[in-house]
């Protein structure tokens, strides 16, 4: 047994188990730190090429150059040192392209400068294994860099790069977005080809620089030969695809798109330590503003077919003044003698509908939002108006009632978008109730006999009724108290501004006006007054005969009617469109924008019409994800020499435009007949008939982008899907509410469900917000609805003045050429661009001053490989490279079975 022992051990090779080691001479201490520094040196390099291949350096040829030293230093090197090695240059190399985050981390989470340092290292290091993991694959693979290293290493660069998930996502070929020849290979393979190519050639190059031993020529630059080869073979592909792309844009329909950039910072945008309420709102109204002058700019200088304002332009200056919106296509009501009601969907009246049941009369109709109109008549008739429909409620009396209005239940707000609203009721005999949303019905001692033919009010603890023999009474949230009217006329009709100015009509063409605490009188004519309604600064009074007055800063008018027929009742809806109703079915109309008042088709049946309520515009804070409609202002921007100029000092057109009612200002269109797409905040109620300011957990919010038409219409809206992590959103804060506490600066969104294209003029415009232009993935589900341009509204306000909005820029350009389409990129503050079909920067912006951009942009119709088949090429590569793993694992253990 011994000798065979003996035996078997002479059989085996030297170095295998078993066999005498021989000891090799260990290099000297300074020779082994010679070896680390030059290696240490060597990979440094290599990360600083990388970095300074992109903005806002740009020396792009590097990078075919920039992997040869780390190369050099991964030769010969076991995976567990080129991991680390690796690692190193991934570091250097994100360092030098994410330095800014250092600040950011400064400014928004509040960390020391000795605190972000390290952390902006950690997630270089992090966004660094991109490098480490490849080197590590790469030398387990080719047995140290010393066998099957031109294909394997790219093979395995795409591998690693498209498996690891980064924060900040960004790709070894973005670095060649200035050399548009080469880049067209992406609508074939997309970036991760372009990445392949660059890390072959690196490859090639350095195989040709260490074969020194190798004879000949031809042995020695084999590997260089081959990738200079097929580099110049694709810059030819290129430059052919380019003329091809370029000739379809030319023979495409056009359309001019003008952007904004209004140049306002983060701190600016959202007024952060801004301690001062007023200077607070003073800024936010001002930066709304420079959105409308730049706007204006656009449409009158260069008669743009669409305006793109970025991501989050439109931030509203509430409390100061409200959103306005609508979820439905309702403007108004109104009601017959003989039981039937018309809607007006804001171009024509539909209907009628004619009740069911009792035989009785509405007299009185209410709207103080589009889910709070109201109807009552005859025999305690209440009826509400709930998704179209008309449901009668329970009601607390079977007594005539008159009139309806709704108010805010808290008196310190208005009926924003799902406040709880009181409404009150009151009719003859001096009958009155108010209804609460939770108590239900109370009857209300008036203290009077008299018919209470009108109820109105601006909160409801300041709420007026008026009726017959000049009575008026107020009531103060505890009950009604009497105030003298100085007239014992009948008053038929009552208006009250959200201020608290009240204007009453009656018989014989009495008016009273609430001054302090006294109602003082006038005659306006002869004629009975049966209407009073009023929009801003402008108030109407019609009556019998067809009579119709106008007021306004306490001057009446009688204007010229299209009717002699008695009108019952005025209304405004949230344009400002007045409607006046009256018998035979008589409505006419006073457009907001005309001067005279008309008459519209009689309604049919042509009954009398006793009651008419404009349906207004929803108001909060911000949009709703479901809006409709958007309310556009008419009023007139402040006259200034040069708009863009005004913009970027907008202190002197600001105080030009103090006195511009909140309605007129705050909103995104203004004094334009263009229609804009921009980015902006909107919300959705977590209970569909709550408050979406109770409370943090009451809405959700969307980082969203919407089309809108001059008119107001909402042509489609779409919500961001990836949202970025810390800055949009904590992972887990849903799970855990205190994250949010802990990083107040970080917002609060959900993410969207979809990718959308909106309809416009026969085209589709693909839209994607803030960083989803740097993702593949997300594009070409984009480019999969066929759109004919994408638009990408951001904001890189966060990052200053840094190299970041440049790198987002270069990251964005290869969206073009994977899809073929035009990208058109409005920022708030730098850099927006337009960027070709090939992926050149036609125009852009800088970082400093308000600045607006136009171009003709063709809506291209096109296809390509990378949209029909995606990743095919990174696919295949991960077969290539599981074959290979599945072949060295093969290997090693039949040698381990040999060596056993």
């Amino acid at each position: 047994m011994s000798a065979q022992k003996t035996q078997k051990n002479e059989q085996r090779p030297k170095g295998k188990k078993g066999a005498k080691k021989v000891s090799k001479p260990k290099p000297s201490t300074s020779k082994r730190w010679g070896k680390w520094g030059l290696d240490f040196l060597l990979a440094t390099l290599a990360g600083c090429m990388v970095f300074l291949s992109f903005p806002d350096y740009d020396y792009f040829p590097l990078q075919w150059f920039s992997l040869i030293p780390l190369l050099a230093v991964l030769k010969g090197k076991a995976p567990k040192a080129a991991f680390g090695w690796g690692l190193w240059t991934g570091t250097v190399t994100n360092c030098g392209g994410f330095y800014w985050i250092t600040s950011m981390l400064m400014d928004f989470g509040h960390f020391s400068l000795a605190v972000a340092i390290p952390i902006c290292i950690l997630l270089c290091a992090y966004q660094g294994l991109v490098f480490a993991f490849w080197a590590a694959f790469s030398s387990w693979l080719s047995e140290g860099f010393t066998a099957r290293v031109l294909w394997v290493v790219p093979l395995v660069w795409v591998v690693v790069e498209y498996c690891i998930p980064l924060i900040f996502p960004w790709y070894f070929a973005n670095g060649q977005y200035l050399f548009y020849a080469v880049i067209q290979i992406c609508e074939i393979t997309g970036v991760m080809g372009l990445s392949f190519l660059i890390v072959l050639f690196n490859t090639g190059l350095y195989l040709g620089i260490i074969n020194g031993s190798q004879k000949g020529f031809t042995a020695r630059w084999r590997p260089a030969l081959v990738v200079i080869v097929l580099f110049l073979a694709n810059l030819l592909y290129g430059v052919v695809r380019i003329g091809q792309v370029d000739a379809l844009s030319e023979q495409s329909e056009k359309l001019k798109i003008g952007m904004v950039e209004a140049n306002v910072g983060i701190f600016e945008k959202q007024a952060r330590g801004v301690g001062d309420r007023s200077k607070r709102y003073d800024l936010l109204q001002g930066n709304v503003l420079k959105h409308h002058l730049l706007s204006k700019e656009l449409e009158e200088k260069h008669q743009v077919d669409l305006i793109v304002e970025p991501e989050s332009s439109f931030i509203s200056a509430w409390p100061r003044a409200f959103v306005r919106f609508k979820r439905n296509d309702l403007f108004g009501v109104t009601a017959g003698h003989g039981r039937n009601l018309w809607l007006n969907n804001g171009g024509s009246w539909n209907g009628p509908e004619r009740l069911a049941g009792k035989n009785t009369v509405i007299r009185g109709l209410s709207a103080a939002r589009e889910d709070q109109v109201f109807a009552v008549g005859d025999q305690g008739l209440v009826l509400r108006l709930k998704k179209g429909e008309w449901v009668s409620l329970k009601s607390p009396t079977e007594s005539n009632l008159l009139s309806v209005w709704s108010g805010a239940a808290n008196p310190r707000m208005t009926a924003m978008d799902g406040s709880a609203l009181n409404t009150f009721v009151v009719g003859e005999d001096g009958s009155s109730f108010v209804h609460h949303p939770t108590t239900g019905w109370k009857t209300l001692n008036t203290q009077t006999r008299s018919h209470l033919r009108a109820v109105m009010g601006s909160h409801s603890n300041r709420v007026y009724t008026v009726g017959d023999g000049g009575v008026i009474l107020r009531w103060n949230g505890k009950g009604w108290y009497a105030q003298k009217s100085n007239t014992t006329y009948n008053l038929h009709s009552l208006w009250v501004t959200p201020s608290g100015v009240a204007t009453a009509v009656g018989q014989s063409g009495v008016l009273l006006t609430l001054s302090g605490s006294k109602w003082r009188g006038t005659r306006l004519g002869n004629q009975d007054l049966n209407g009073v309604a009023a929009f801003g600064k402008n108030r109407v009074a019609v009556g019998n005969g067809g009579v119709i007055w106008e007021g306004r800063n306490g001057q009446w008018n009688r204007v010229t009617s299209p009717t002699t027929k008695n009108l019952h009742d005025v209304s405004a809806d949230g344009w400002g469109n007045f409607f006046a109703v009256g018998d035979a079915g008589t409505v006419v109309v006073r457009s907001r924008d005309g001067q005279t008042w008309t008459m519209a088709p009689p309604l049919q049946p042509a009954e009398s019409l006793r009651a008419v309520a404009g349906i207004p515009f929803t108001t909060s804070h911000a949009f709703a994800r479901e809006s409709r409609y958007a309310f556009v202002s008419k009023a007139p921007l402040p006259e200034v020499n040069d708009r863009i100029q005004a913009a970027g000092n907008i202190e002197p057109a600001f105080e030009l435009d103090r006195h511009t009612s909140g309605m007129d200002w705050n909103t995104p269109l203004r004094d334009t007949t263009t229609p804009l797409l921009l980015g902006l905040l909107s919300y959705e109620r977590s209970d569909p008939e709550g408050d979406p300011l109770a409370s943090k957990r009451s809405r959700k919010n969307y980082n969203s982008a919407m089309l809108i038409e001059p008119d107001g219409r909402i042509v489609d809206r779409y919500d961001k899907t990836f949202l970025l992590m810390f800055g949009e959103f904590i992972p887990f804060g849903d799970v855990f509410p205190q994250f949010y506490e802990w990083l107040p600066q970080a917002s609060h969104f959900y993410p969207g469900t979809s990718v959308k294209t909106f309809a416009f003029r026969g085209h589709k415009l693909g839209v994607m917000i803030c960083y989803e232009d740097i993702l593949p993935s997300f594009s070409r589900k984009l480019a999969g609805q066929d759109p004919h341009v994408l638009i990408n509204v951001t904001n890189d306000a966060w990052f200053g003045k840094t190299s970041e909005p440049y790198l987002h820029l270069a990251l964005a350009v290869f969206r073009t050429v994977e899809s073929r389409l035009w990208l058109v990129r409005s920022t708030n503050t730098g850099v927006s661009a337009f960027v070709d079909a090939v992926g050149r920067i036609v125009s852009q912006t800088d970082l400093d001053n308000p600045e607006v951009l136009v171009a003709d942009v063709p809506m291209l119709r096109t296809s390509t490989f990378y949209r029909s088949y995606g990743e095919l090429f990174t696919y295949a590569c991960f077969l290539v490279f599981a074959v290979l793993v599945i072949g060295v694992l093969s290997r090693r253990r039949k040698k381990r079975v040999a060596q056993a």
